[in-house]
């Protein structure tokens, strides 16, 4: 048991306690708590030796703690931003290493693959990041200056977006798709030497974005407009598989909303741009030329439409002269051998080629466009030369050297080189710099196989034909062509040209696989119908 004195002590004791850690209102000058008179013990509170700091002190240091935080943050961030301004400017002295096309790639172990791909892809990644924290005045301005570049040189050349539309603003279609926004600016871009750097980033972004469609979501079709852009100016892709998986290949009867009829100018887009890689490079279309027959009908309601666009006339012609030249060339395929009889059926194809131009030609000066931009009166005119020299050149099937040549090919001979000529006069005479410089590459292909194409008949035709004339055309076009961002074709066209220039000093002796370059147009009897290969 406990003792009643030692029971009391303690209890005094705690007690003693307590009251120390009694409220706020107990004074040393006032009545003692209950609890102090009821154990009969002075009430004591024991001061603290070192007081803590007030909320108002805490409050002072806790600011004076993010002011310091503050400027160190800063400092920091001028000297990212001025690191990155490092990284992204290209310095005057800096020279640009650049992998020459001629010389290819350097091959890479296949242990490299993994590492490298993740150095890219971090690359990327790093890069945009970059781009979004650095969203200055300079980059909306420069982004500004290169979509209103593409509205006005370059959105002639694809039949889709509206760009008259007052809607069609930089902000309405970056809400629509990035991809489809940074393919546009990237092309607009491209040519000005001072947006070097803003067109190296933008594209870049756009090819991230391009990438990302191949898997995930299906693109929408704002997407596939982009996609298309990048195809025709920034890069060799074919977006046929994107169409079919959207449905564009169902084409409509009838056009029931503005929807299809955008739907509709993307597709026969599309058919046109394959068929005239296709036809250039004679490796098979990724879509069937079939598909001409349906669009054709649909595709003139398009100039039927309560607004229609002046660029639709331009589409429309295009389908009309690709399905001719189809046409043509199923017939000479067809095992028919009465059907294969080219000499009447080439010149009825003929006749249809210049009532083509006859009917568009005047219906293309209507479209008013801005200055420096190739008319549609020479781009109708360089079609349709390019036309009749497709027909004169299918007569020539077969024709391997110049012993394989006759009085009737001899004829279809000259009327391919009149015809390539034409074609390129009306290009080099609608399309002086800068206009060369916002055409797209597939226009670009084609103007260099009309070249080829021209060179090859010196061989064909051996002094019957005026080659100062032929070689005077094509050094215009190479020098044409040298104004672009890509040399390829200019420098093909040269190698070509020197070639003849050392046959004609006696210096080498000509064969055709080396004048008519295979490896870029291997065209034979079960493609175009001109052998060149024994």
């Amino acid at each position: 048991m406990l003792n009643p004195s030692q029971d009391t002590a303690a209890s005094g004791e705690a007690l003693r306690v307590h009251a120390a850690s009694s409220d706020a209102s107990h004074h040393p000058y006032g009545r003692p708590p209950h609890a102090c008179e009821r154990c009969r013990r002075e009430c004591v509170r024991t001061a603290q030796a070192t007081p803590g700091p007030t909320l108002t002190e805490r409050m002072g240091e806790m600011e004076a703690r993010l002011a310091e935080l503050s400027e160190l943050v800063q400092a920091t961030s001028e000297r990212c931003r001025c690191l990155e301004r490092e990284r992204g400017e290209t310095s005057e002295r800096e020279v640009e290493e650049k992998v020459s096309e001629d010389q290819g790639q350097t091959s890479l172990a296949a242990a490299d693959m993994s590492s490298m791909q993740a150095i890219r892809f971090s690359r990327v990644s790093q890069a945009t990041k970059r781009r979004r924290r650095s969203g200055t005045d300079q980059d909306r301005e420069q982004e500004a200056a290169a979509f209103d570049i593409f509205v006005g040189r370059c959105a002639i050349a694809v039949p889709f977006l509206d760009s008259q539309s007052p809607s069609f603003t930089p902000d309405y279609v970056k809400q629509r798709s990035p991809l489809l926004f940074y393919a546009i600016v990237a092309v607009g871009s491209r040519e000005v030497a001072e947006f070097k750097a803003f067109h190296r980033s933008a594209l870049q972004e756009a090819m991230a974005l391009n990438r990302a469609t191949l898997g995930g979501a299906v693109p929408s079709i704002w997407d596939l407009m982009g996609t298309c852009i990048i195809n025709s100016w920034l890069s060799p892709l074919r977006p046929p598989a994107t169409a079919y998986e959207l449905g564009l290949h169902k084409v409509p009867a009838t056009l029931q909303t503005e929807l299809d009829a955008e739907r509709l100018r993307v597709w026969a887009y599309l058919v046109l741009s394959d068929l005239l890689i296709a036809r250039a490079t004679a490796t098979p279309a990724l879509i069937s030329e079939r598909l001409l027959r349906d669009i054709v009908p649909t595709v003139s309601t398009l100039l039927r439409l309560p607004k229609p666009r002046a660029r639709d006339i331009r589409i429309v012609a295009q389908v009309e002269m690709s399905l001719i030249l189809h046409e043509a060339r199923v017939r000479i395929h067809d095992p028919d051998p009465g059907v294969q009889n080219l000499e009447p059926n080439t010149a009825a194809d003929d006749l249809r080629v210049q009532h083509w131009y006859s009917r568009w030609a005047p219906v293309s000066q209507t479209i008013l466009l801005e200055e420096g931009v190739q008319s549609q009166v020479a781009y109708l005119a360089m079609v349709h030369h390019f036309g009749r020299l497709y027909l004169a050149l299918m007569c020539l099937r077969g024709v391997q050297t110049a012993a394989d040549m006759n009085p009737t090919r001899l004829v279809h001979a000259h009327s391919t080189v009149t015809h390539g000529i034409a074609c390129l006069r009306s290009m080099i005479d609608g399309s002086q710099p800068p206009v060369i410089l916002y055409n797209t590459d597939y226009v670009h292909v084609n103007i260099a196989f009309v070249g080829v194409v021209l060179l090859k008949m010196i061989e064909l035709v051996p002094n019957g034909l005026d080659e100062e004339a032929i070689i005077g055309v094509v050094k215009d076009i190479s020098d044409l062509l040298a104004h672009l961002s890509g040399r390829s074709l200019a420098n093909m066209l040269d190698g070509v040209l020197s070639q003849i220039e050392e046959v004609r000093d006696g210096r080498a002796a000509l064969v055709a696989q080396s004048l008519f370059v295979d490896d870029l147009w291997p065209w034979t009897a079960e493609t175009s119908g001109f052998v060149v290969q024994p």
